[in-house]
């Protein structure tokens, strides 16, 4: 998996570089990954969303469209912006909803896993229990879905933000993984000898960014903190988290 995903890293490295030019600056700092590209003239609220997943879902499957309804329905999903309310998307609800194709996107990709959980209700708890590398299956897929049929429908202007949204996650999960991946590795194999400080903590950080990244970013502008950020690295349930 991980020779698969490092040949695509000159891809995306292409595409950090081709966004580096729409935005007229010479190198992407970490910061600008996930600046905008293009133009949306349609607003996806949610009524509207909602309404275009059961739709959509149900070009691929009645059963994931009536999944997707009955979600809607009975208000299983928190998407309404309150103060104090972290912007985190899970499967077990979504926070801070926007009308915009991002955020459509974001909850595309949580309802695949809570459709994937729902499947799995009558397994056991050890069947239940999945690796990362299957578990993200449904979510990318039901984000596929609506991409796919909100390109057909989005004029050019609209269709670069939605490609470029598309091209960021691609990019998280491939090279973003990676580096993160590379990172934990390297973190548990210094660990085994002694205690790391924060220094070398965000030299390992921005040592593997690096290594994934190439010169699709610049290198005076990486992010050596996000080691501190991601809970995923923290919370135990998410044991070496990005593998």
């Amino acid at each position: 998996m991980f020779a698969a995903v490092r040949e695509a890293f000159p891809d995306c490295q292409r595409y950090f570089r081709a966004k580096a030019r729409a935005l007229g600056v010479e190198r992407l700092a970490w910061y600008d990954l996930f600046a905008p590209i293009g133009t949306s003239a349609t607003k996806w609220d949610y009524a509207t969303a909602t309404a275009f997943f059961i739709q959509q879902f149900g070009t691929y499957s009645d059963w994931l469209s009536a999944f997707a309804a009955r979600a809607f329905r009975k208000q299983w999903i928190d998407a309404e912006p309150q103060p104090g309310k972290r912007a985190v998307a899970l499967c077990e609800r979504l926070l801070n909803y926007r009308p915009d194709f991002v955020s459509m996107s974001i909850l595309a990709h949580e309802l695949g896993h809570a459709y994937h959980n729902f499947n799995l209700i009558n397994r056991t708890a050890l069947q239940s229990h999945l690796a990362e590398t299957l578990s993200e299956t449904a979510s990318i897929f039901c984000e596929t879905i609506i991409r796919q049929a909100a390109l057909q429908q989005a004029e050019p202007g609209e269709q670069s933000a939605i490609l470029d949204a598309s091209l960021q996650g691609a990019a998280q999960l491939g090279i973003s993984m990676t580096s993160r991946f590379l990172f934990e590795q390297r973190v548990f194999e210094q660990r085994q000898q002694r205690e790391l400080a924060i220094s070398e903590l965000c030299a390992l950080r921005e040592e593997t960014q690096r290594e994934t990244y190439g010169d699709g970013l610049d290198p005076n502008a990486l992010q050596p903190y996000l080691w501190a950020t991601k809970i995923h690295y923290y919370d135990p349930g998410f044991s070496f988290y990005n593998y």
